[in-house]
Parts: C-alpha cells; sequence; structure tokens
C-alpha cells in the first residue's frame, strides 16, 4: 500500500467489508442476538453479541475477555442495536427518525486526533436522518453531563472526523451505505444521557443537542432478570441552549 493509499479509511477492501457485514445483519435468515461488525484493521467481521441480559454485550460472540467496565454504555448500544434490527434497520429517536449504519465506526489515526488529544477513534452510533438528509452521531454516555465541556470537545472531533470523510471519500462512503449524501451534507452530534434537569439547565451544547433516557435498571441483577424486556424511552428536553434546527 502506498502513502498515499494509507491515507484512505474506505479502500475499496473496506467498503466491501462495510457491505458484506451489512448484508449478513440485514439476513432474516440468521437468528439471535448478533452484530456482525466490520473491523477494518482486522480486516475481518467480528460477530458479536447484544444479548441484553448479559452486563457485557458488544463482545466478540464465544470470547473469553469478561468485558470492560463501561457496560450501562455498551448495553445501551447493543439495545439500540436491537430495536433497529427489528425495525427494519431503522430507529426513531425522540420523533427522529433514522436509518442505522454503523456501530463503532472507527477512524484511521491521523494528526488531528492526535492533536485534540481524542481518547477514542470511533463513534458509538452513526445514523442517517432521511428526511434531513443529515448524518447522525450518537455519543452515549452511562451518566448525566453535568458539565457537558467534555463530551461537547469529543463529540466535536468526532463530527468533523465525519464530515471530513465525507468530503474527501464521498463515492466510497456513498457505496458502503447505500447513500447518495453530498461533500457538504450536514453532520448531527446528539450526547446521549440519563435524564436530569441539573443538565437541561447547564448545558452548553453549541450545535450538538441532547437525548436522554430513564434508566430502565437500579442494578446489574435487574439485567440478568430482565435485560430483554427492558425499554427505554428517548427525549430531546425543551431547554434554551438546543438549537431548533
Amino acid at each position: 500500500m502506498s502513502r498515499e493509499e494509507s491515507k484512505i479509511l474506505l479502500t475499496d477492501a473496506f467498503v466491501d467489508l462495510i457491505r458484506l457485514a451489512r448484508g449478513l445483519n440485514q439476513n432474516m435468515k440468521i437468528s439471535g442476538d448478533l452484530y456482525f461488525h466490520p473491523a477494518e484493521s482486522q480486516n475481518r467481521i467480528i460477530v458479536k453479541t447484544t444479548a441484553l441480559n448479559q452486563c457485557n454485550p458488544l463482545r466478540e460472540v464465544n470470547s473469553t475477555t469478561a468485558g470492560g467496565q463501561r457496560w450501562e454504555e455498551r448495553w445501551i448500544e447493543a439495545y439500540l442495536i436491537n430495536e433497529a434490527k427489528g425495525n427494519g434497520w431503522e430507529l426513531d429517536l425522540a420523533g427522529r427518525r433514522c436509518r442505522f449504519l454503523a456501530s463503532q465506526f472507527t477512524f484511521r489515526k491521523n494528526r488531528r486526533l492526535e492533536k485534540e488529544k481524542a481518547k477514542h477513534t470511533h463513534i458509538d452510533l452513526l445514523l442517517y436522518d432521511k428526511v434531513g438528509g443529515c448524518l447522525v452521531v450518537l455519543e452515549l454516555k452511562k451518566h448525566a453531563v453535568v458539565s457537558s465541556s467534555e463530551a461537547k470537545d469529543e463529540l466535536e472531533i468526532y463530527v468533523e472526523e465525519i464530515r471530513q470523510l465525507i468530503r474527501k471519500e464521498n463515492a466510497a462512503f456513498n457505496r458502503a451505505f447505500d447513500l447518495d449524501v453530498a461533500k457538504d451534507a450536514c453532520v448531527i452530534g446528539y450526547i446521549v444521557c440519563p435524564e436530569s434537569d441539573r443538565v437541561i439547565q447547564e448545558q452548553a451544547l453549541g450545535e450538538f443537542r441532547l437525548l436522554q433516557y430513564t434508566k430502565p435498571w437500579r442494578k446489574f441483577e435487574e439485567v440478568k432478570e430482565s435485560g430483554k424486556e427492558m425499554r427505554m424511552e428517548f427525549t430531546c428536553p425543551p431547554c434554551r441552549d438546543r438549537l431548533a434546527r
């Protein structure tokens, strides 16, 4: 691979991998709580579990790894994947109808990410708002973001990475996800966190928005007992800081 090719994320091989994973996820003959994740760095598809009666979903199926300490965020992510899967790979989030594109979409490491001291090189969920023609980035948080500056800074990095990607690799991006987004298409970012009045009063999200949820559990035992039956409701709080557009 040449130096120029190494700068490209959506190579022909990775686009084909994304399309293959999407086909497997959409295959109704494949049953079970599974999600097929295209891993560009490993050049393979990882089969992940989305079982909600486990404390550490989204780990590789049959993996002996116990998983990290961020299980609540992973549980919410797995929940949303299952919701999309059961609804033709679409999500209804507080009235916004979005098409599911990817979980844990990972960027190539680059100087800008290093300069911004980004903690991660991936975004939690990438969606597409068909009505608004916008790409949607969800950043999931397990705690109410009282001081939203860190979450806002993190989301700014991910949204800008998506903007750069669709500008520089537009044709490949559209082919990977069967879309027709323009190079200057809007990208909307949401911080998704538990419901809290203080968050609504103190948030300073700038161009970003807030989605809140009521935690469906109090302790891990509840997840083990009834994880599959738990329901979550997502709402956009009416507050003066959130943009109406």
